[in-house]
């Protein structure tokens, strides 16, 4: 203001401790142990770029929620069962649509829906760079989407606390306080995710405002 006063509150910053489960951390050494196979094992820089790509990806989604980890697990699968071999020329044109869908898919967007096409389209033009899954990585990825499949249709370790904390926070002893919280996630999937669980615990009314953005707050 003109008089030197702050216009607004000063912020506060206060993390939420999480302790992950066993099977949470497993699926992490899942990740962890398919990503060291598949950047060990790259042939050349080609297909190094587009392993780090796609494994940067998952491990994203993979702490955002496991909603979100499944649907992209679910299109690197698939694109890799899809991908066709190709010469050397092909790979050498494939690196350059990889590199500008890349790009794309790490842009600055308020759009949830282009970055998810983005997103998509990306991890179909780094699939025929891959070589083609060993015996254990093939392994892996079942573990992981086994995983997925069961942890998707729960609440995990970091959306628990996130539910402990609402309602201590905005409904105290099941009442609605004056309080209000804006929760921030960075992909659609885990915000419809995040949603419907809030449902089920009597936290998703109006004036609860769902929004998709890396920016602060509760950023999931």
């Amino acid at each position: 203001r003109w008089d030197g006063t702050p216009r607004f509150p000063k912020r506060e910053l206060e993390p939420i401790e999480v302790d992950y489960t066993t099977e949470e951390r497993e699926a992490h050494h899942l990740l962890q142990a398919y990503t060291h196979s598949r950047l060990e094992k790259t042939a050349d820089e080609v297909e190094k770029y587009a392993s780090e790509f796609v494994l940067k990806l998952l491990k994203k989604r993979l702490f955002s929620s496991p909603e979100a980890f499944a649907i992209t697990l679910r299109q690197h699968e698939n694109s890799l069962a899809n991908a066709r071999r190709r010469s050397t020329s092909a790979f050498k044109a494939n690196i350059g649509i990889l590199r500008r869908q890349v790009e794309q898919a790490e842009e600055e967007t308020d759009n949830d829906d282009e970055l998810e096409e983005a997103h998509a389209v990306a991890l179909e033009a780094a699939a025929p760079l891959f070589r083609e899954p060993s015996a254990e990585e093939k392994r892996l990825l079942v573990q992981m989407r086994e995983w997925a499949a069961r942890a998707r249709t729960r609440a995990d370790s970091k959306a628990a606390e996130l539910i402990a904390w609402l309602h201590s926070t905005i409904k105290p002893g099941g009442v609605w306080s004056m309080q209000r919280v804006i929760i921030f996630t960075e992909y659609r999937a885990t915000q419809k995710w995040l949603h419907d669980l809030l449902e089920r615990e009597g936290l998703a009314e109006p004036c609860l405002l769902y929004t998709s953005d890396a920016a602060d707050d509760l950023t999931r």
